[in-house]
C-alpha cells in the first residue's frame, strides 16, 4: 500500500508540474498530504476522530490557500 501511495503522490506532482497552475499544485499537495497522512504516518490505524480531523484540516487549509491563491 506504502508502494501505491508513492506513485499516486509522483503523479500528483507530474501532473500540477505539467499544468503548471498554482491552485492545481495547491489542491495536489492537500491530496498528498492526506495520503502520507493517512499512509506513511499510519492514520489509518489510528482513532477514527483523529483521522477524520486530519483530513478536515488539511481540507480546510488547502482550500483556504487555494481561495487566497
Amino acid at each position: 500500500m506504502r508502494t501505491a501511495a508513492y506513485l499516486a503522490c509522483l503523479a500528483l506532482v507530474a501532473v500540477a508540474i505539467t499544468l503548471a497552475d498554482l491552485r492545481i499544485a495547491l489542491l495536489a499537495a492537500g491530496v498528498k498530504s492526506v495520503l502520507v497522512g493517512a499512509e506513511l504516518m499510519e492514520l489509518r490505524h489510528a482513532h477514527r476522530l483523529h483521522l477524520v480531523a486530519f483530513v478536515a484540516f488539511i481540507g480546510l487549509l488547502a482550500t483556504s490557500l487555494v481561495i487566497l491563491a
